[in-house]
């Protein structure tokens, strides 16, 4: 990886959707905080299917398809409606707002692992961020 750099995230939830929303929610925070935090409307609106063999791999690849968009569309998004989900399915639309910077940009999501805690049955995750170019050392909470 010779170039980049990795970012980790820690996500915690009261159940699996609400922690993909939480993720994406996180990782819009690493791309444009200021952004994330005055949004008011949204200017891009996509419809995202994803599918994949288990509920690790599903966030993975959520995650990864919102930073190709992020790039493709210019637009950091930060909210998911979810029309469908299941540990192996997500079917919703992300909503963005156009960026003209970014605090990070974030080359693709290198890594993630999800736990569910016995006692209260909530779920956490750890995401691994490929980024480009810089030397941060960023550890982020959500």
């Amino acid at each position: 990886m010779s170039g980049s750099t990795l970012a980790q995230m820690q996500v915690n939830a009261d159940s699996l959707e609400n922690l993909f929303k939480k993720g994406l929610k996180g990782m819009a925070s690493v791309l444009n905080k200021d952004l994330v935090c005055s949004v008011d409307h949204y200017d891009c609106v996509m419809k995202v299917k994803i599918t994949a063999a288990d509920s690790g791999m599903l966030f993975m690849k959520f995650l990864n398809k919102a930073v190709e968009l992020t790039h493709i569309q210019k637009a950091v998004f930060c909210h998911v409606y979810v029309e469908e989900f299941t540990p192996e399915k997500l079917v919703g639309q992300l909503y963005g707002c156009w960026y003209e910077h970014l605090d990070l940009e974030i080359k693709s999501v290198a890594d993630c692992a999800l736990s569910v805690c016995p006692d209260d049955r909530s779920w956490k995750g750890s995401v691994a961020f490929e980024l480009y170019g810089r030397t941060h050392n960023l550890s982020v909470k959500h």
